[in-house]
């Protein structure tokens, strides 16, 4: 609000945070590390990883963003929001980007873009959680924007932490097999899950004429709403096929294995330099499958438990053959290949829920029970 009284902040929750002071955050935080601090309100996350609290955060901080230069002119402004977007895209005609982010900056509604307004917009897009959930905002598996004010930005509250996380042993793993499964929804609503999950695998992989790579797909980075929606909870494994290939090309290595960012990109050693390749092979699409078949195949229906189970494999299986495949045109064969399965396993889950009533995913109201006197 500091900033904002001086003219250095903008966003559409300013007014309300800081003039009308319609709410306050006080109280509501639920997380503080690496230097971002947390707030639940009411149906919202707000996240203030910027340097409004600088006695806090160090130059050394990955979430220290410096305020833009004062004054600055339109075309200076627009040459470092083009170089920022060169820096996380790679070289790509950013027109249309840069024209949906003048018109998102404009809090104002006045036609312009005034300092506060760049300089707000400047450290949300260096914001690599908030640049994703902006490019992918038509994405359904990605939170909502509810708001922003300077550095800070809100998005909606993901009930569920995360799908399951079968690697987290309890003492109850020494009696039982897979007690994790305990917990999991009835098996329809993960079916329903699991269609946006399958529909997130073949969305999210391009955008604005750039390549962006799912680098470690697992359970836990997917919560899910209420209404048994899939959404993401964490976004660093999600980078453009460039940024992955500038992350690699940087890395010392003596082996292959020493080229992996996060668990699914991967590159090759070039013993001669000493250093990981740019040229990346293509994510395993098999992670997807893996998850899925995790998630629902223990206890799928009868009728459908063998076809599912069938469909599960050959993804697994063309997704092998597309990793090892080099031959470009077989490679494209066999991606057809894998859609098409992705398509059957989609469409045979839709089968089994299309027909429920339309309010079965409407959370059940909680009984109060009150105390006898």
């Amino acid at each position: 609000c500091t900033d904002y009284d001086r003219g250095k902040a903008a966003g559409s929750w300013c007014y309300e945070l800081c003039v009308v002071k319609s709410f306050t955050l006080h109280g509501g935080c639920v997380e503080q590390e690496d230097s971002v601090v947390t707030f639940r309100y009411k149906g919202t996350i707000v996240r203030i990883p910027q340097s409004t609290s600088k006695r806090s955060f160090t130059k050394r901080s990955s979430y220290w963003i410096p305020d833009l230069n004062e004054p600055i002119s339109v075309s200076e402004f627009d040459s470092q929001l083009r170089n920022l977007l060169h820096s996380k895209l790679g070289p790509i005609d950013s027109d249309e980007i840069v024209e949906r982010i003048y018109q998102f900056a404009d809090f104002s509604h006045d036609g312009e873009v005034s300092f506060g307004e760049a300089n707000s917009i400047w450290k949300l897009l260096n914001n690599h959680e908030f640049f994703l959930i902006f490019l992918f905002k038509d994405n359904l598996v990605f939170p909502f924007l509810n708001g922003t004010c300077g550095g800070l930005y809100a998005y909606e509250y993901i009930g569920r932490r995360s799908l399951f996380n079968s690697e987290n042993k309890t003492f109850l793993n020494y009696f039982f097999t897979n007690p994790y499964r305990w917990t999991l929804p009835d098996w329809e609503k993960r079916a329903n899950i699991a269609v946006g999950l399958l529909e997130y695998g073949t969305t999210t992989s391009e955008i604005y004429n750039v390549k962006f790579l799912m680098c470690d797909l697992v359970a836990t980075r997917f919560g899910h709403t209420e209404f048994y929606e899939p959404k993401l909870l964490t976004y660093d494994h999600i980078q453009s096929e460039y940024a992955v290939s500038e992350i690699l090309k940087q890395k010392k290595c003596r082996y292959d294995s020493d080229c992996i960012f996060k668990r699914h990109c991967e590159s090759t050693c070039n013993v001669s330099t000493g250093y990981c390749s740019p040229n990346l092979k293509l994510p395993s699409l098999m992670a997807i499958c893996k998850l899925v078949r995790e998630y629902l195949a223990f206890d799928a229906p009868e009728k459908i438990r063998d076809q599912l189970d069938s469909l599960l494999s050959q993804c697994v299986r063309i997704s092998e053959r597309i990793q090892l495949t080099l031959e470009e045109s077989q490679r494209q064969y066999n991606i057809v290949r894998y859609n098409i399965v992705i398509g059957s396993i989609q469409e045979l889950l839709w089968d089994q829920i299309e027909n429920k009533p339309p309010n079965w995913l409407k959370p059940k109201p909680v009984k109060v029970v009150k105390p006898t006197s």
